[in-house]
């Protein structure tokens, strides 16, 4: 009878110890060390061993050495089943090569001093050294033991050392930025533990090295970051909720081959996130079988940027998704929440139905001109921008467009023929030849931006703006017709404006200008109403309205003609010529300065400007006028040159139709 009671309790025991191990595989002994079985993925073939502990005879040793091999096979990890080393009186313990995890065991070893962590060493987890205080040292507040961060201290630097093999489950990292808000692991890391950077305010860039091997759960959870989290392509694996409810500007996936483990029912690997812009670069994704497709599903994206083979494993409506290569097979995304869609030059064709149903797509850009696109793409989607090269405007979904930009390649007759909707159109400067008329569709047209050589082809009844972004000449008459102009912006690179180009814009406000005020002075205007400020009321340069023009050394024909705003105007004393009506009308001046290497004042240069009560000459003598029509020269007495006031009334009024030589 005691026999029987002796076996049940040995039964009911060693069951026990099993329940425990959350497996049914026994714990064995040699030479003092308790080892377990490790199974293949089939929980056939026992593949390995895993260390569970030892003998108390064992912990009274002064050097505990863990076998690298146990009955043929290799020993990879070690973990708590009965007791691990916890209590054990030894000074040092050595890890064979090999073991590539360690969960628990060293707690409470008071006269542990060294641990030989191996360089096969891929995961740590908490506590294991918990109550073993003389191991490791204490460095830029952070426990080290063997390169390894187990734990963090109390101290106001938190900088990781160079040469950090790996950190520790749970250990708070909180507070590691560099002076620029960076946080910096270093190269030769291969483990960054659980949730380390939870709740973690971050300004700038998480750099992850090439090195890492394994990341923790959880690891940016309810994090904060303002720059890029770049993870590197050596990665494979991402676990469960790396990113819980973070908020990133932006995330870099380089991976060349990665698989999402988020099985056993958590919530994916970017559950309820904010990611600004996400770059996916990796070779291959693959799931956990029991989540076939939801690991970032469940992520708020802003812009995705990915190929399109990759596109059925990641979140399925970013407010921008851009395809950066590949072929977008049939009915890809029907009824998907996309706004707007970017196709790479890389992006081959669109199959039939693709977008079909996407009504929240509004904005569409193709880089393509060669894209092929299946029957109806794009059907029933709310597309109102487009943006592409002319090859390929004509099969995209162009009738309800109001905003079309034409990045290259030549505008035929009848390319833009269904246009009739576009209010805002713009050529960039890929675009070579438009043909006569080709533009003359777009009777709805507000607001133009084109090189200047294309302004005379535009539709003017209805323009409104108009933005000039390359090329040096205006021709004449360019803007004829454009009574409903109301703004200009030409760029920098404007250097001559013909005869009468704005003669019909009477209702123009504002010019913009993307050069310097010197730089406008020197513009050729051919006439009067060449120069828009002729009816415009500000000149805008760099955003504000231009009241001074100082220290001209050239100032061409009419270059400030009409421009009442302008209050104040000096001369650099290289000036030579003040162009012909170069200021006249302009009211708002009171004074002037002429400087002595002045030679020549063009006819009317300060007509209308009443406002000029005073001219000083630097020289006085030698000042001659020549009517119009007139062979010959009139000296202008230095009576009137000698006072300011003489000065001003002699040159405003009295010969302001003469043309003023010295």
């Amino acid at each position: 009878m005691k026999r029987i009671i002796a076996f049940l309790l040995i039964t009911a025991t060693v069951a026990a110890l099993c329940v425990s191990l959350g497996a049914c595989s026994l714990i064995h002994v040699k030479n003092g060390i308790y080892f377990t079985e490790v199974y293949d993925e089939n929980n056939e073939e026992i593949i390995a061993y895993r260390i569970t502990g030892c003998s108390k005879k064992t912990k009274k040793k002064d050097t505990i050495e863990i076998p690298s091999i146990i009955r043929g096979k290799p020993v990879v990890s070690i973990g708590s089943g009965d007791g691990g080393f916890e209590g054990a009186e030894a000074t040092k313990i050595i890890v064979p090569e090999g073991v590539t995890k360690i969960t628990s065991g060293f707690e409470n070893c008071p006269n542990l001093t060294t641990v030989d962590l191996p360089e096969s060493l891929e995961i740590m987890m908490n506590d294991v050294f918990e109550g073993s205080p003389k191991v490791g040292t204490v460095e830029n507040g952070f426990r080290y033991v063997d390169g390894w961060i187990v734990s963090r201290e109390e101290s106001e630097a938190y900088i990781l050392r160079d040469d950090t093999k790996g950190i520790a489950d749970y250990v708070d990292l909180k507070g590691i930025q560099d002076a620029g808000g960076n946080v910096r692991f270093p190269e030769g890391l291969r483990y960054i533990g659980d949730a380390v950077l939870e709740n973690a305010v971050i300004l700038g860039d998480v750099t992850i090295p090439t090195t890492i091997k394994n990341m923790g759960w959880c690891l940016f959870e309810s994090a904060q970051i303002g720059g890029t989290i770049t993870f590197p392509e050596t990665i494979t694996r991402m676990y469960n909720n790396i990113l819980d409810h973070t908020k990133v500007t932006r995330v870099v996936i380089n991976c060349t081959n990665l698989f999402f483990d988020n099985g056993g029912g958590w919530d994916g690997v970017f559950p309820g996130c904010a990611i600004g812009e996400l770059v996916v670069n990796a070779g291959s994704i693959t799931y956990h079988e029991e989540h076939t497709e939801d690991g970032m599903l469940n992520a708020k994206i802003e812009r995705l940027i990915t190929r399109a083979e990759l596109l059925p494993y990641l979140p399925a409506a970013p407010k921008t998704l851009e395809v950066t290569g590949g072929t977008i097979p049939q009915g890809a995304f029907k009824q998907r929440g996309i706004e707007a869609l970017i196709l790479d030059e890389d992006v081959t064709s669109v199959g039939a139905t693709a977008f079909a149903g996407c009504t929240s797509l509004k904005s569409l850009t193709v880089k393509n001109a060669s894209l092929s696109l299946g029957n109806q793409a794009f059907y029933q989607t709310a597309i109102s921008t487009v943006q592409a090269p002319s090859g390929v405007i004509s099969s995209l979904p162009t009738a309800a467009c109001t905003h079309l930009v034409v990045t290259s390649g030549n505008i035929a007759a009848e390319m833009l023929k269904d246009v009739s909707l576009v209010t805002d159109l713009t050529l960039q400067s890929g675009v070579s030849v438009i043909a006569p008329g080709a533009l003359s569709g777009l009777t709805s047209l507000k607001n133009a931006t084109v090189p200047a050589k294309f302004v005379e082809t535009l539709p003017k009844g209805t323009l409104e703006k108009l933005t000039v972004t390359s090329g040096s000449a205006l021709p004449e008459h360019a803007l004829a017709g454009a009574a409903a102009l109301t703004e200009i912006t030409l760029s920098a690179s404007i250097t001559s404006i013909g005869a009468d180009a704005f003669a019909d814009a009477t209702v123009l406000k504002a010019v913009r200008y993307g050069g310097s005020v010197a730089d406008w002075a020197k513009i050729h205007f051919a006439t009067a109403t060449a120069n828009p400020l002729c009816f415009a009321n500000n000149l805008y340069v760099d955003n504000a309205v231009v009241i001074e023009a100082l220290g001209l050394t050239t100032v061409s024909n009419y270059a400030f003609y009409g421009y009442k705003a302008l209050a104040q105007v000096t001369f650099g004393e290289g000036i030579s010529k003040i162009g012909e009506g170069a200021f006249s009308g302009c009211t708002g001046l009171m004074s002037l300065s002429l400087p002595a290497a002045l030679r020549e004042i063009g006819k009317g240069a300060f007509t209308g400007c009443e406002g000029i009560t005073e001219v000083a000459f630097a020289t006085k003598e030698g000042w001659y006028r020549r009517e119009e029509g007139s062979l010959s020269d009139s000296p202008i007495s230095d009576y009137y040159l000698t006072d300011p006031a003489r000065a001003a009334q002699a040159l405003v009024v009295t010969y302001t139709g003469s043309v003023w030589t010295k």
